[in-house]
């Protein structure tokens, strides 16, 4: 293990890494507790998530454990007015895919760990999910007014 963690960039050694910890920690393989604190206590990753949930929903000062609750819950906080017509599941499943590829790129690619870049990115993706969206709203509605759905 020191081998391995001897060679790893300084990013992926700041915060635990749930993949380190099930492959080497048989007690927690059973556990969700290392994968969720991996999101959600880590300040790195936590300024992900705080960065992106003020972005998406109409909460002005989230904390850990708001953001915890609302995505293992499903409880969602309102919405912010742009992001209406997509579903709160798949904006916060936008920030969950992100810190994978950010994560997955520190350990395979020697990436850095860097959360700025990662906010811009699952911005840019939760964009292209708004883009879609109006262009899916107004499409249906433009085929039913022409009685072309009726």
């Amino acid at each position: 293990m020191s081998m391995i963690k001897s060679n790893m960039p300084p990013s992926f050694t700041s915060c635990s890494h749930p993949t380190t910890l099930l492959l080497f920690a048989p007690a927690v393989r059973n556990s969700l507790s290392p994968l969720l604190d991996h999101f959600f206590s880590c300040p790195s990753r936590f300024f992900v998530w705080w960065a992106c949930w003020r972005l998406i929903f109409d909460d002005p000062s989230p904390t850990w454990r708001s953001i915890k609750s609302a995505v293992v819950t499903l409880s969602w906080p309102p919405l912010n007015d742009p992001l209406l017509r997509i579903s709160p599941s798949l904006l916060a499943s936008t920030i969950i895919v992100g810190l994978w590829r950010a994560h997955w790129a520190a350990i395979l690619h020697f990436v850095p760990f860097s959360p700025h870049r990662i906010v811009s990115s699952i911005h840019r993706h939760i964009a292209e999910l708004s883009r879609e969206s109006s262009f899916s709203t107004s499409t249906y509605r433009k085929l039913i007014s022409s009685n072309v759905l009726s």
